[in-house]
């Protein structure tokens, strides 16, 4: 029964940061005037709302309840943003150097639950598609961020 506690424990780390995630977009997306920019950060938002679907599915599959809120350290991570994003010239630049520093932390969590290696085979599967999707979603806003700099 503690193998089942601990992997569930582990997804439930990851629906946390999920739900981090899809908050800091959606202010993310609010905070910003570009447009494309504003699209592309709603959209991310929305790709993680899908991410905490599955991830609740995968939970409860293992006999679990999934959380339905992200963490105080998601909380204060927004909040940052949010005071960095009131004080600069640049906002967007802020917004794309805090989102890319909550994608690289978010990486290393899947990283760090995949090398664990107590998930059953099809739940490590779910997560490396998950993975490779923020791995893109890097890719993006290193791109994007040279474009505002």
């Amino acid at each position: 029964m503690q193998n089942r506690d601990e992997q569930i424990d582990k997804l439930q780390t990851l629906l946390n940061r999920a739900y981090d995630s899809h908050n800091g977009y959606s202010e993310a997306a609010d905070s910003v005037d570009n447009r494309s920019l504003k699209l592309f950060l709603f959209n991310v938002s929305l790709e993680r709302k899908d991410m905490i679907q599955v991830l609740s599915d995968q939970i409860r599959s293992l006999g679990g309840e999934p959380n339905d809120s992200g963490s105080i350290k998601g909380a204060l991570h927004r909040t940052w943003l949010n005071v960095k994003s009131a004080l600069s010239s640049d906002t967007e630049e802020s917004v794309l150097e805090e989102c890319l520093r909550g994608e690289r932390t978010f990486i290393e969590d899947y990283m760090e639950v995949l090398q664990e290696n107590v998930l059953p085979r099809e739940v490590q599967n779910v997560l490396s598609r998950q993975l490779g999707l923020v791995q893109e979603r890097v890719k993006k806003l290193e791109s994007l961020e040279t474009e505002v700099a």
